[in-house]
């Protein structure tokens, strides 16, 4: 795991070898977050994966996950990766912290 100051009281964090599960052609992922210096009075979003994450099956990836690109204190070069957009609604966010917020993410991801 690799973690680096955001320069403004947060982190950005970068997990290594996350297990994808059946649903996808890549056995595992990276998955990097952003800890925002205001939690737990912030989401934690959005959190990045693999570029080539590719479907078992050949379907799309689907809703709440995009191409793009990430530039990040941990590596300053842009580099291709899939967003996941799942955040939480409404004040519950705060009910959750960062390992509940991962795992959540993780579980709907696998899930797809």
């Amino acid at each position: 795991m690799l973690v680096v100051p955001d320069g403004q009281g947060g982190a950005w964090v970068e997990i290594l070898q996350i297990e994808l599960g059946e649903a996808y052609v890549q056995p595992t992922t990276f998955l990097v977050f952003l800890l925002p210096f205001n939690l737990p009075g912030a989401d934690i979003y959005p959190m990045f994966v693999r570029d080539d994450l590719t479907r078992r099956d050949g379907g799309p990836l689907g809703d709440g996950l995009q191409r793009t690109t990430l530039s990040w204190p941990g590596q300053p070069a842009q580099r291709p990766v899939v967003q996941i957009s799942r955040r939480t609604r409404g004040g519950a966010f705060t009910s959750q912290n960062a390992v509940q917020k991962t795992e959540k993410v993780l579980e709907w991801l696998r899930s797809r």
